[in-house]
């Protein structure tokens, strides 16, 4: 029998709290976009470099006990553009300077050189999202897309620090954590790679038997206004604390203590969706908690538009959108990214003061494009402004009647980290205010990168891989797009599958189900008929299935699909793998 089961009523979206955050089993968050708004690192930090060796080179006291940077910072210096050779290769004057932290401290010695003043306020420093280890996806067309360096990561971020809740010393922490999820089930892990500043100066070694000191974790709590918890694992699975020895070391830039890692290790036992939207808590040397930021998407995205579903006039919005995170707590927020056309013409001077949400892109409570979006969306707690109220949009002609939009950063403070957008509608307003267009915040893609036989499976094939999943569409038209490197499938699969034969023979397929370790329901889609059931891999010689772009059209978006069960069939149909989708990194 072929698996159907539509998409089932989903719980409405909690309410926020007091301080603006849900029941954790409600959040669900994603992951970064590929939308054109990407900045050129290389020149810049190199750049920086120069003007931080000039300044070292006259003042020696401004990098103290700045000690020999390792092979980890080298090569991370080097990733950044800042260093032009590995170490073997580096000239005997860039050797000198190889002590020198990276872009986001030295942006700091930069200013320091042109001001010869004390060293800019840390408000101004900026840091870099992109510096934890990532690869770079393909093109469809990409002929790498079987080989090892195609594989796309699973990767969140912690994008910024407020105070622990109840710390009222004078550390101010600052930086960014990146959280990369890999394995499942009791192999699952989080490897985490940071840069920070602000912390414990006493730091530069952790004390010994001094419980979480200089400790960097994940805790259970959701929120930065409260107590965030103990320690956060699965603890049916992993018997010692596993992020008891996790510690940072600081080192010392002028005034600045910093510090950074790559590649850190936790096996936690939970999947990357499982610690999306928890406390990331930073600690001093006494183990206190001292800071707190939350993991989220940096960046999801809207794919597409469709019209409000009261609009009746002959606007139409195409086009699409980014939203990152950025700030903590009371700071957090979104910068918004935006190329769209079909925008109301008589947008071309911007926004009438006379009219309300005149030409504007706004975040709204609801969830849902086929019924009403209520208002806007922040908190209204923290602030009681509207925030949304000055964002909008300029339109323009081009080539003749086409209407544009486009904006690069649109930053608006709303109180909300991105874990608790995601999934709320984007309206877009016309010149008098009415709502013409409607999209869904979603992960622009998420990936399955590891497999555990399903768990009734007691045969010998062992799948292993990954399945990327690019979201489109909205309403009726969304769909999912998968592309996927896989070894270990069924040597059976190498033929089509006959009329005869099951209708989930050598399928790969996104399931109802959330967990790994359970029975994982049925296809899951939202349309009258499975579109499921055309989906299959074919087995190339050595046991690998490849495919790209698989389109899917199941009436749900990303936000929908993210955190459900990927399940590979065998020839007969039967289940023998099991993965979970998590936010990519693109």
């Amino acid at each position: 029998q072929a698996e159907h089961a539509k998409v089932p009523n989903k719980p409405p979206v909690p309410p926020p709290s007091k301080h603006g955050t849900r029941p954790h089993a409600q959040i669900a968050v994603s992951c970064p976009t590929r939308m054109a708004f990407r900045r050129s690192r290389g020149a810049k930090a190199a750049g920086l470099f120069l003007a931080a060796a000039a300044v070292a080179a006259s003042d020696p006291a401004v990098c103290v006990d700045c000690g020999t940077a390792g092979g980890e910072e080298a090569s991370l210096l080097q990733k950044q553009g800042v260093l032009a050779h590995s170490i073997e290769e580096a000239p005997s004057e860039q050797m000198d300077h190889m002590g020198r932290p990276p872009k986001f401290l030295l942006a700091l010695a930069a200013k320091q050189a042109a001001a010869r003043k004390a060293v800019a306020s840390s408000s101004d420093i900026e840091l870099d999202l992109d510096f934890a280890p990532q690869v770079a996806l393909p093109s469809a067309d990409d002929e790498s897309i079987g080989t090892e360096s195609a594989e796309p990561s699973a990767v969140q971020y912690a994008v910024a620090f407020t105070p622990y809740f109840n710390y009222r010393g004078n550390l101010n922490v600052q930086g960014i954590i990146a959280v990369q999820g890999s394995g499942l089930v009791d192999t699952a892990t989080q490897t985490l790679s940071w840069q920070l500043m602000g912390l414990d100066p006493r730091c530069k070694t952790t004390p010994e038997g001094v419980a979480n000191a200089c400790g960097i974790h994940i805790h259970q709590g959701v929120s930065c206004y409260e107590d965030a918890g103990g320690h956060y694992w699965n603890k049916s699975l992993i018997d010692n604390d596993p992020w008891a020895s996790v510690t940072y070391q600081t080192r010392r830039f002028a005034s600045h203590f910093y510090a950074m890692a790559v590649g850190v290790e936790v096996v936690t036992g939970l999947t990357n969706f499982d610690v999306l939207g928890h406390t990331m808590i930073v600690h001093d040397y006494t183990g206190a908690r001292v800071a707190c930021g939350i993991i989220i998407p940096h960046k999801l995205a809207v794919p597409a538009f469709t019209p409000y579903f009261s609009y009746t006039g002959d606007l139409k919005v195409e086009g699409a959108m980014a939203v990152s995170g950025m700030g903590a707590a009371d700071a957090a927020g979104q910068t918004l990214a935006w190329s769209v056309k079909g925008v109301d013409p008589r947008c071309s001077s911007g926004a009438n003061s006379e009219y309300a949400n005149s030409c504007g892109i706004h975040i709204h409570v609801g969830t849902d494009c086929t019924s009403d979006a209520f208002g806007h969306y922040w908190n209204t707690t923290t602030y009681s402004d509207d925030p949304w109220s000055v964002i909008g949009y300029t339109s323009h002609k081009w080539f003749g009647t086409a209407v544009y939009a486009w904006e690069k950063q649109a930053p608006v403070v709303t109180g909300f980290q991105n874990s608790l957008v995601n999934g709320h509608t984007m309206i877009v307003h016309d010149y008098t205010g009415g709502r013409i267009a409607c999209g869904i915040i979603s992960p622009y893609s998420e990936v399955a990168n590891a497999f555990v036989k399903y768990y009734t499976y007691a045969g010998d094939l062992q799948v292993s891989g990954w399945v990327k999943v690019v979201g489109s569409g909205v309403l009726e038209e969304a769909s999912q797009e998968l592309s996927w490197n896989l070894a270990g499938v069924d040597p059976a699969c190498k033929a089509a599958p006959g009329p005869g034969d099951s209708p989930n023979a050598c399928g790969v397929h996104i399931h109802v189900g959330m967990d790994c370790t359970s029975d994982a329901g049925g296809h899951y889609f939202a349309v009258s008929t499975d579109p499921w059931i055309s989906v299959k891999y074919k087995t190339l010689p050595g046991g690998y299935a490849r495919a790209r772009m698989q389109k899917v059209d199941s009436g749900l978006t990303n936000y929908d699909v993210l955190g459900h069960t990927m399940i590979v069939h065998d020839s007969t149909g039967a289940r023998i793998a099991c993965g979970i989708l998590n936010i990519a990194s693109e």
